[in-house]
C-alpha cells in the first residue's frame, strides 16, 4: 500500500468523522434518550485517537437506530 492508498483511506474516514460529527451534534440535542444523547456527547467530546476508538461503535449506534434518516 503506498502513499496515494494511505491518502485516500485516510480521506475517506476524515469524510467519515465529519458525517459522524453532523449525526452526534443533532442527536446530542435531540429528544432521543439518555443513552443516545450520552454516547453523542461522548463522541463529540473524543479526541482524534479516542475517536478512532469509539468509530466502529458510533456508526453502528447510527446505522442500528437509523439516525442517518433522522439526520436528512
Amino acid at each position: 500500500m503506498g502513499f496515494e492508498s494511505f491518502d485516500k483511506v485516510e480521506e475517506m474516514y476524515q469524510a467519515d468523522v465529519e458525517h459522524l460529527n453532523a449525526v452526534a451534534s443533532y442527536v446530542a440535542d435531540s429528544d432521543h434518550g439518555d443513552f443516545l444523547r450520552d454516547l453523542a456527547d461522548a463522541w463529540l467530546l473524543a479526541d482524534p485517537s479516542d475517536k478512532r476508538i469509539l468509530f466502529s461503535a458510533w456508526a453502528a449506534i447510527v446505522s442500528k437506530y437509523d439516525l442517518d434518516k433522522e439526520f436528512e
